[in-house]
Order: structure tokens, then C-alpha cells, then sequence
């Protein structure tokens, strides 16, 4: 039995998180039997939507603190006090062993001491902050990563994108740390030059396409039962998907300033796009959530909401508020005859899939670039959003339309490589575990 760890919380109403870590779950097939653990602030969400692909370690009953607090000092004590857990641990370990675990019984302690993989790091999730936990230890990704390889362990960073901090401090850290991991697979070639700008010289850093890519579809049968069930018939009329975000429609137009200006301009500009696409091309449009969290403005829904209230033609447009698994909805992703998405997982989704995507996004975001353009090489299916008004949006989204079919060939046509290369993932941390064992 491998066991695996990850130290980071992977929400299950974060449709593209679940898409991650059903891509991971897939790579963690070449392994063997393995069991998997991850890290939750809200395990009676989480539990029953992983079901038997993870057991979750509730992080605030294991560590002894609240799920969710919004004060930044309690936040900063609360990090210290998780820091001094840590310690803790450790120094009894290298004392006495796993009698530690007849003093600090929790099972975040056992997960750690009987684990042979720990990944630090996943998605987007590496630096000053904990990963995605709704109360973020702050420097986790520096001290967990240390304490693990002093205690023996094989520390991983896998299918992650990694930013250029300007803090010399935070660089300094980071460099510290990531020369000191096992592995770090990365899923964008910005992340490889980030680390060379800030002097990583670990020579086990890989460009791999992400994880996700290999997430498999729930049955097409499934999606037809949606598809009925949402009230959208399957007809000749063309079926467009859309995912839409608060945090790209209130970053849309930074020479608005005010982010409510902005959030404003983006729904309105949407909506008009939208109706364009009813009339000009006869097109029936889904609102697809792709996250659904309660917190931080990061349900999906909303947003899809605000712009259905300014559509002319609201009776072509269904906006979707029902939850759907990650596989559904990739499922559904490939009923539709073009997709346009806001956040770039749902893109991922579909292009996997063979379906003509447009990314939309903005300017400065590592993933859009670096995936879309850098990976799949595909840099005429994105918009920065910052340089997009209605019109030339709709051009934009036309342009993609009238090629569909080319687009969709060309998609389809790379899929199994880059199926391949995310799967070598998978191969890697198997070297790592299999060395780690030939050490013992």
C-alpha cells in the first residue's frame, strides 16, 4: 500500500479543484494500491463528494483551531500556534520515534509519520500563504516541507504554477525550500522560469501538462439526463457553454478603478455579447458553475445571475444552479458546440474534449498564458479582457466559431500526447517512492 499526503485543502465545491485532483487520482494509478489524504476546513462538505478517492483530516479539529476566521491577527496567532504544533511534532519524532503518536493522536500526525509521499503544493497553491484553507497557515509551505525531509520523507510538488514573489526574503525562502524537494512537476513553462529567476538549481523540476487533462468524463448518457432535467432540449440550434467568475469581471477594467465599476461594466458587456450570440447565430446558452463556494464572492452562480437579469432574450439563456460533479460537467462540456470560459479549468475541461474553447481571462494571469498559449499552444483561443470591449469580443468568440470544426480536429488531434505527458507525472512520483524504498 503507498500512502499519500497532501497538505493543502482541494475543495469539492471547486469544481476545477476536483477536476485537479481527479486528474491526480488518475496518475496515482501507476502506483498501485494507494491511499490518498488530503486536508479539509470543511469536511462535512468534502467528505461525501471525495467518497472513497480520499480520506479528509479535518485541519482545524487537528490542529486545534476554528474553521474559518476573518481577523488577520487571529489568522497570524493562529499560524504561530500551527508552526508550534509542527515543531512540536517533530522534535518528539526524532526523540522518540512513532511513540509520538501515543501523545499527539490526531491523525494529521499518524497521516504525516506513515506517509511515503507528502505533496506541498498543487495548482496554484505554493507560498507565503497556506493552500486555500479557509484560515490560511501563513508560511506552511516553508517550515511543513523542512520539517518533513528532516523526518525522512519524500516531499513533492505536483502539477503546480509557482509566481515571482519581489519580497528578497520570500525569494530567498522559497529557494531555500524548493532545492530541497524531492520533486517538482510543474504545469506551465512561467513557473520553470520563475524558478530559475529566483536560483532554484533542484534538478528535479519538470514541465508537464496538468494533472487535470486526464479527469474522464461522467457517461454521455448522464449528460443527456441533465441536459433533460435542466429543461434544454437537444435540438439542431448551436449549444454554447460559459463560465463566468467575480474575480476576472471585477479585474476586467482596471482603468474603472472601483472594482464594483468594474464588475458593473463586465456583466452588462457579457450580457450584450450574449444576446448577440442569440441573434446572430440562433444560439441556446448554458451557464455552467464551475465553483460554487459560499465564500469570498466565489460562487458562480451569482455572477451567471447578474448577467441573465440584463439578457434581452432571457429565454435562450439557462443558467445552471444545481451542483454537478466535475466529470458531469465535462460531460456536459461535450454536448456543447463551442465553450467560453472564465475560469481555466472549465477551459481545460473542454478542450480536453476536443471542444473549440475560448479562454478568457485577464492579462497578467500565469495560468491563461502559460497553459492555453504555453502548453496546448493554442494562443489564438484566448482574450485578455482588459483589451476587449462588446464588439470586439464578439468578434473574438466569431472568429472561433466560424473555425469550430478545424479548431475541434486540432484539439482532439493533441490530446493523446499531452494525455501522455500529464500521466508521466504519475511515473515520476513512482521513481521518487521506489528510490525513497531502495534507500531504506
Amino acid at each position: 500500500m503507498i500512502n499519500i499526503f497532501t497538505t493543502e485543502n482541494i475543495p469539492s465545491l471547486n469544481k476545477g479543484e476536483m477536476a485537479i485532483y481527479g486528474g491526480m487520482y488518475e496518475t496515482f494509478k501507476v502506483l498501485g494500491k494507494t491511499e490518498t489524504h488530503i486536508l479539509s476546513s470543511f469536511p462535512e462538505i468534502d467528505v461525501p463528494r471525495y467518497g472513497n478517492k480520499a480520506k479528509i483530516i479535518n485541519v482545524g479539529k487537528s490542529l486545534y483551531f476554528p474553521n474559518q476566521i476573518n481577523s488577520t491577527i487571529l489568522r497570524m496567532l493562529i499560524s504561530i500556534w500551527g508552526f508550534t504544533q509542527h515543531l512540536f511534532f517533530f522534535i518528539l519524532y526524532k526523540t522518540i520515534g512513532l511513540k509520538v503518536l501515543k501523545i499527539m493522536k490526531k491523525e494529521i500526525w499518524k497521516t504525516y509519520a506513515t506517509s511515503n509521499a507528502i505533496i506541498v503544493g498543487h495548482d496554484g497553491a505554493f507560498g507565503v500563504i497556506g493552500g486555500g484553507l479557509a484560515v490560511p497557515l501563513f508560511f506552511m509551505h516553508f517550515y511543513i516541507p523542512l520539517i518533513l525531509k528532516a523526518m525522512g520523507k519524500s516531499v513533492i510538488v505536483y502539477g503546480g504554477s509557482i509566481g515571482l514573489s519581489k519580497n528578497f526574503l520570500i525569494k530567498a525562502l522559497t529557494r531555500y525550500v524548493l532545492n530541497r524537494i524531492d520533486l517538482i512537476t510543474l504545469r506551465e513553462g512561467i513557473s520553470y522560469e520563475n524558478l530559475k529567476k529566483m536560483g532554484v538549481k533542484n534538478r528535479n523540476v519538470y514541465v508537464l501538462p496538468d494533472p487535470a487533462l486526464l479527469l474522464p468524463p461522467a457517461p454521455s448518457e448522464r449528460a443527456d439526463e441533465i441536459l433533460l432535467t435542466e429543461g434544454i432540449s437537444n435540438n439542431s440550434r448551436p449549444l454554447i457553454g460559459l463560465t463566468v467568475t467575480h474575480r476576472i469581471a471585477s479585474n476586467s477594467s482596471p482603468n474603472l478603478g472601483d472594482a464594483q465599476k468594474q464588475y458593473q461594466r463586465h456583466i452588462k458587456l457579457m450580457a450584450e455579447v450574449i444576446d448577440n450570440l442569440i441573434e446572430q447565430i440562433n444560439a441556446k446558452i448554458i451557464f455552467l458553475p464551475h465553483c460554487i463556494e459560499f465564500y469570498h464572492n466565489r460562487d458562480d452562480r451569482v455572477v451567471s445571475k447578474d448577467i441573465y437579469k440584463l439578457c434581452k432574450n432571457k429565454t435562450e439563456v439557462k443558467v445552471i444552479t444545481n451542483e454537478y460533479t466535475a466529470e458531469e460537467l465535462k460531460a456536459i462540456m461535450v454536448k456543447c458546440d463551442m465553450f467560453i470560459g472564465e475560469r481555466i479549468h472549465s477551459v481545460i475541461g473542454a478542450m480536453s474534449m476536443g471542444v473549440p474553447t475560448l479562454a478568457l481571462g485577464l492579462a497578467n494571469d500565469q495560468r491563461l498564458t502559460g497553459i492555453i498559449e504555453g502548453v496546448f499552444k493554442e494562443k489564438t483561443l484566448t482574450g485578455k479582457l482588459e483589451t476587449l470591449d462588446a464588439d470586439l469580443l464578439f468578434e473574438k468568440i466569431m472568429e472561433v466559431w466560424q473555425k469550430r470544426e478545424k479548431i475541434g480536429e486540432r484539439l482532439k488531434s493533441k490530446m493523446e500526447t499531452l494525455k501522455s505527458e500529464a500521466m508521466t507525472n504519475g511515473e515520476l512520483l513512482k521513481k521518487v517512492i521506489e528510490s525513497k524504498r531502495n534507500k531504506l
